[in-house]
């Protein structure tokens, strides 16, 4: 409604000296639907929710914000609401512009949020036959308000506590909690901040609104431009509203652990309802978060146990093997596009894999080492200490967790393949022909349980069988050549009584045993050899862990270098104080724990002398419980 409208109406309504407001039925019900509502707010919500539905709903008719209702402002509201007719406006005005003589203290022509709620709310308890006609519109009215305020109230309510329970199970199994909720709200923020300009904005929560609710944002730019509008310092434009890093940090403290403190700063029902949408998008995201981080650890635990079962001792060997099947081209460098390939070819992927970590921060190409630093048993949820660098699970956002899980799974299943599908080849001129001996070797050394999941075992049984046959019946052909026929034998028996010489027999036995030493001989030479090569190949595995551990370093640092200002870190850890107070409220420590706990604090806050600051200053403070 127009200004001009406005005026209009309030013109028309002020010449009323008299007349009738006809009656409205179903008052009764209408009783007993708001003191339904109100019992339901108090029992999920508490008694000072009562309060807030009155603040909003005045603030609601107070169209021209002076704090003061009048009728003209009433009876606007109530057609608005289509709850009175247009036509029964000037006859409701004159009814409502007595009630509020009667309700004033002052005998005024408006009425203050107080002096609204006790004459409005008081007499919607009375019976229904003592009510005038004016109370059964405003009971419409209010009973109306009330269903969508209590709405976004329990709303809101049940998305702070599902956050508050996402945010302990992270937690859980966490070495260090202060670190982990550090990186965790940053790996969340990520997640939050869609393009990454390090700002949420109103069309980066518009965007996740379609992801985890629906496609149906009705009503929801007007409502998340309320709260952007009071909940940023910036002079942008409605479409360019944002959030920084510390407003985001500030306002979720204030949501999730100053709820009271922080419903009282809400003044319009708009508000409310806007900060119900954004609690339940930012629940969504979260739980996805910690889902999506939940499915990375485990991956993480898998492959670790993977290299033991199928490399044992030699799984620092690992990393270079990967390396090998992944550098497709075998330049002894990984690009992009052959990561790429590999893990969508092991994945059997629809389309083309996008590791988003590394193509976020535009790497094109790897070494061993630094392809190293993604794999599975490289990488931390959290780092302990303060000179680590490592890539932290913790941080990564959502979208980033769910790619390196890919990734993950992929090196995990070449890892449970092995050796059957390392392919053994030998240059030759131009072209790559297999090398049979080693891959003999592969196969003799592989386990029955590797053997059994090898597509062609039955063809390569028949294969060596029909090999052995040969050599079998050709063996035997030549050997009948060499026996003597039964007549031979008895003409020999006639013509001499002599034994035949002990050398005809003697000497193709000495001959084969002759060839059992050479070929055991052989054996034990290619034993020695290999036990050689084994060790200097460990050597080199040495050689390389150690550069691994240099190219780590400045690989961490260009992944994980973060110049934080000095409002955002305080933020973050008012933030991080408020979840572990709430977590550690009511919990009783054993002495045992608490003294574990400040030793802990106190050796972290020992390692980060340096550069802690004041959040690292502050961990004894939170480590500390007071026993019940």
């Amino acid at each position: 409604m127009g200004l001009t409208s406005f005026l209009a109406i309030v013109v028309s309504l002020a010449v009323v000296q008299s007349a009738v407001i006809p009656n409205r039925e179903g008052l009764e019900p209408c009783q007993v639907e708001y003191s339904q509502l109100v019992g339901n707010l108090v029992a999920s919500e508490g008694t000072g929710a009562v309060s807030t539905l009155w603040r909003l709903v005045f603030n609601k008719l107070d169209l021209n914000g002076d704090s003061k209702v009048g009728a003209a402002e009433l009876v606007i509201n109530l057609e608005t609401a289509n709850i009175l007719a247009r036509s029964d406006t000037e006859a409701a005005y004159s009814s409502v512009r007595d009630l509020i003589r009667v309700g004033s203290n002052h005998e005024s022509k408006d009425l203050d949020e107080s002096e609204f709620k006790d004459t409005v709310g008081a007499t919607l308890g009375r019976s229904s036959s003592s009510i005038e006609p004016p109370y059964t519109y405003l009971c419409e009215y209010v009973t109306m308000e009330a269903r969508e305020i209590i709405t976004s109230f329990q709303n809101f309510t049940r998305n702070a506590v599902n956050i508050k329970e996402d945010l302990r199970d992270l937690l859980q199994e966490s070495k260090s909690p202060e670190q982990a909720l550090k990186n965790i709200w940053e790996g969340i923020f990520k997640s939050i901040d869609v393009d990454g300009d390090e700002e949420v904005s109103l069309q980066d929560i518009t965007h996740l609104h379609h992801q985890y609710i629906n496609q149906n944002d009705d009503g929801l730019k007007v409502e998340l431009t309320a709260i952007f509008q009071v909940s940023s310092k910036n002079d942008k434009s409605s479409e360019e509203l944002s959030m920084t890093t510390e407003e985001f940090y500030s306002n979720i403290k204030s949501l999730l652990y100053d709820t009271d403190n922080f419903i009282d700063e809400i003044a319009t029902i708009t508000q409310l309802k806007g900060w119900s949408s954004l609690s339940q998008i930012l629940a969504s995201s979260i739980g996805d978060f910690k889902s999506k981080y939940q499915q990375s650890l485990e991956c993480k635990h898998d492959y670790e146990d993977e290299l033991i079962k199928y490399l044992a001792a030699d799984k620092s060997f690992s990393s270079e093997y990967l390396f090998t099947i992944f550098d497709s081209k075998k330049d002894g460098v990984l690009d992009y596009s052959e990561i790429s390939h590999a893990v969508t070819s092991t994945m059997q992927l629809e389309t083309e894999f996008s590791f988003s970590i590394v193509a976020q921060h535009q790497i094109n190409s790897f070494n061993v080492d630094e392809f190293s630093f993604y794999l599975p048993d490289r990488v931390v949820d959290t780092v302990t200490t303060s000179n680590e660098s490592k890539l932290e699970l913790s941080r990564l956002s959502t979208n980033q967790q769910e790619t390196w899980n890919i990734f993950c799974h992929s090196v995990k299943s070449i890892i449970s393949q092995f050796p059957l599908n390392l392919v053994v080849k030998a240059e030759e001129g131009d072209e790559d022909v297999v090398d049979i001996s080693q891959s003999i070797d592969v196969i003799i050394n592989s386990s029955e349980e590797d053997l059994v999941v090898l597509p062609d075992i039955t063809r390569l049984y028949q294969k060596v069988k029909e090999i052995m046959d040969k050599q079998e019946k050709e063996t035997t052909t030549a050997a009948a050549e060499d026996v003597p026929t039964t007549e031979t034998i008895e003409q020999e028996e006639e013509e001499e009584t002599t034994p035949p010489p002990t050398v005809e027999t003697t000497t193709p036995l000495l001959t084969t045993m002759e060839m059992i030493e050479d070929e055991e001989t052989t054996t034990i030479e290619q034993q020695a050899v290999s036990e050689e090569e084994t060790t200097q190949q460990q050597l080199d595995t040495t050689e390389t862990s150690t550069v691994v551990a240099d190219v780590i370093t400045t690989v961490g640092d260009v992944i994980m270098s973060t110049t934080r200002e000095e409002e955002v870190e305080s933020e973050l850890a008012d933030l991080v104080k408020s979840i572990i107070s709430d977590m550690k409220e009511g919990k009783e420590v054993p002495a045992s724990e608490e003294e574990e706990a400040e030793a802990d604090a106190e050796k972290i806050a020992q390692v980060d002398e340096k550069e802690g600051g004041e959040i690292e200053r502050e961990l004894q403070q939170l480590f500390k419980m007071e026993k019940n």
